[in-house]
């Protein structure tokens, strides 16, 4: 995903509550939908690392275990054939909103080339067509004889389904990924000086400074509560 807008907090904030609203409804359950925890956004700094976390998103349903290839997964998943396509109409779900709702009857969805490929599309889709299929082969050698699902039995799993076991919980939520290790190490200083920035303005805050200024890339307490921030730039890790 690219932010060009300082948008990504407010798109999850909406997005997310109004997918679990809808498939709540759907489901005909109540309750909380997500699973409670902080969404996992990651910078990409290099150009290698968006083809890698790429790769890993495209992977999944067969990482998962699903299908043998990607292509066969039966869900709403990102495909490399759409990335630089017109799009898809999406309509408005019928079980959720009235017929006379604010909310447009549909949408056009897009996947865009990153910012990065944009001057070379065609050959960023062959990269990702090369690099998915030899995942895909590395995950069925990783499996040995374990085999895979198959769409049709992956289509009659019930969503009310869960694990026979707890899921492990996760502890590790990066907020950056990079190849390089020197660029790493340059974004981590970056981040830390961040936070230390936001921690000393907020203390002032708290203390009734309502003129102090916020590090760049501050959202929260920007839009929550109108605080100030720096100019915006565009290095700098939106948190």
């Amino acid at each position: 995903m690219t932010d060009q807008g300082i948008n990504i907090n407010r798109f999850n904030q909406d997005f997310n509550a109004l997918l679990a609203k809808c498939m709540n409804a759907k489901l005909k359950r109540k309750g909380t939908f997500w699973e409670p925890g902080d969404v996992g956004d990651t910078r990409l700094i290099t150009p290698q690392d968006i083809i890698e976390k790429a790769i890993y998103s495209l992977a999944n349903p067969v990482s998962a275990g699903i299908v043998k290839r990607a292509h066969q997964d039966c869900s709403r998943i990102s495909r490399i054939g759409d990335i630089g396509a017109p799009g898809d109409a999406l309509k408005r779900p019928h079980f959720y909103f009235r017929t006379n709702s604010q909310m447009q009857k549909d949408a056009t969805l897009r996947l865009c080339v990153p910012n990065a490929f944009s001057d070379s599309p065609i050959d960023y889709r062959q990269n990702l067509w090369e690099r998915l299929f030899a995942r895909e082969n590395e995950i069925a050698v990783e499996r040995g004889h374990r085999g895979f699902m198959g769409k049709k039995n992956a289509m009659k799993i019930s969503a009310f389904d869960r694990p026979r076991e707890d899921l492990v919980s996760h502890t590790l939520n990066p907020r950056i990924a990079c190849c390089d290790p020197k660029l790493m190490r340059k974004e981590k200083k970056a981040l830390r000086a961040f936070r230390r920035a936001y921690r000393e303005a907020r203390a002032a805050w708290l203390q009734g400074d309502r003129s102090v200024l916020f590090p760049p890339g501050t959202w929260a307490m920007m839009f929550f509560h109108g605080a100030k921030t720096m100019t915006f730039k565009e290095d700098i890790l939106i948190l």
